[in-house]
């Protein structure tokens, strides 16, 4: 009886996480188009129909806030320091946007809605120059995970 029971836990452990992986996603974002002479400084990402679970990867030099509104909607924020913490061609640094967040689906929803803006200045313009670039599907990355990737050293 005990094994039988042992047996059962084990595959309802496994289904579990198997569900959980159909629902869980890490948010990575590609960069927009940008000029040599440019660099990331702030984005926003409002999530409806999914929560945000966990931040996963805080780029260097950066302050990432993640948030709830409600049972079914979120937020993901982060703003860059000064100097060489801007995410840029220069700097070579984009794969600090990959798997910055990991979020988890409503019941009843096959695709989160995911909108925000990446705010792009510019080298040496005392106003930094500054752009904000819509976020389209193009610039958005999810994918299947159960849990965060293993930091970075």
């Amino acid at each position: 009886m005990r094994v039988f029971f042992g047996v059962c836990c084990i595959l309802l452990i496994g289904c579990d996480q198997a569900q959980a992986a159909d629902r869980r996603f890490l948010i990575s974002f590609a960069p927009p188009s940008l000029t040599a002479g440019e660099f990331i400084s702030h984005f926003k990402l409002d999530i409806d129909g999914a929560t945000v679970l966990s931040a996963c990867h805080i780029p260097y030099g950066w302050r990432v806030t993640a948030g709830m509104y409600d049972s079914n909607s979120g937020m993901l924020e982060g703003e860059g320091g000064l100097g060489g913490s801007l995410i840029s061609k220069k700097s070579d640094n984009f794969g600090q946007l990959n798997n910055l967040a990991l979020i988890e689906l409503a019941d009843g929803v096959d695709r989160p809605k995911l909108e925000g803006t990446i705010e792009v200045g510019r080298y040496g313009a005392d106003d930094h120059g500054g752009r904000k670039v819509r976020l389209n599907p193009s610039l958005l990355k999810l994918s299947s995970a159960t849990e965060c990737p293993p930091a970075r050293p």
